[in-house]
């Protein structure tokens, strides 16, 4: 940006910009190179934070997983299968403590067809 200019209708060289434009131009240059640094490193802090908070929360999920998974379970209560079970979906089954009698209320068996 030195060299910019023109000739005038004497031949003389004429500068484009004098040497205090010069100057305001590489500041305000730096200034935007830094600010454009800044917003990087706020970026690359924040995606630093939002990372670690999915481990924490996958974490956490993972041993709340493991203790219902351990955890003892009585007759008539839902338990964790671990089949088909992991940090997102879960899989209860209900724990009898006798297999359902013929007839009872909810029961029903199919015969020819029909549902009675």
């Amino acid at each position: 940006m030195t060299n910019a200019g023109s000739y005038d209708k004497d031949g003389d060289w004429v500068p484009a910009f004098s040497s205090a434009d010069i100057a305001n131009m590489q500041t305000a240059r730096a200034a935007r190179e830094q600010q454009r640094i800044n917003i990087y490193n706020r970026s690359s802090a924040d995606i630093q934070n939002a990372a670690q908070e999915k481990a924490m929360a996958a974490a956490s999920s993972a041993e709340g997983l493991q203790s219902v998974l351990q955890a003892p379970v009585g007759a008539g209560e839902s338990a964790l299968n671990p089949a088909n079970s992991n940090l997102y979906i879960r899989n209860y089954t209900t724990t009898n403590s006798s297999p359902p009698t013929p007839g009872a209320k909810g029961s029903f068996k199919i015969s020819a067809g029909r549902n009675e």
